[in-house]
């Protein structure tokens, strides 16, 4: 594990369809994704 922390970019993925992109509430979904993505990213700067 303390390898992986060492390794300088990090890559975070997440399937979305088409549909996903269409729906009125699309913004409000991808910013909830990027609230689960935070932790890992305040996580990694700190170490």
């Amino acid at each position: 594990m303390e390898d992986y922390l060492k390794l300088k970019s990090f890559v975070v993925r997440y399937s979305l369809k088409d549909k996903d992109l269409m729906e009125t509430s699309s913004a409000e979904n991808i910013a909830e994704i990027c609230k689960q993505i935070k932790p890992l990213n305040d996580f990694i700067e700190k170490c």
